[in-house]
């Protein structure tokens, strides 16, 4: 695949395109549920206080988790989706948007999460 991508106001040099993802994907009738829909942002840090007071942070990892409830979606496509899920497992990235094609573009981009499912 080749993108051409051409800024002529861009004195910059460069553009940041970490958002792209290509390939194949997939779409139920029917979206997930509202109910139970939650975004968690998890901050692995760990912060500490220092003999004289001063607080002291050892950096750990933020990742997003993402929860949602398949009540409305039918057997067809809760079959397709378990299909899905079983071929990639738990060691191939996945790009899930909950809202795809939603009309205010900061509900898809807090929706979307680009990783590996964990084992539940």
């Amino acid at each position: 695949m080749i993108i051409d991508i051409i800024d002529t106001n861009n004195f910059v040099g460069y553009i940041d395109c970490s958002r792209i993802v290509c390939g194949k994907y997939w779409e139920p009738s029917y979206n997930v549920s509202k109910n139970g829909l939650e975004l968690t942002i998890n901050d692995t840090t760990q912060t500490s206080r220092s003999d004289a007071g001063d607080l002291i942070s050892d950096r750990g990892t933020i990742h997003e988790i993402i929860t949602f409830n398949l009540e409305v979606i039918n057997k067809t496509d809760k079959e397709q989706l378990i299909s899905i899920m079983r071929y990639i497992g738990t060691y191939r990235n996945i790009a899930v948007s909950i809202i795809p094609s939603s009309n205010n573009n900061r509900d898809e981009q807090d929706y979307i999460i680009y990783g590996k499912r964990d084992n539940s």
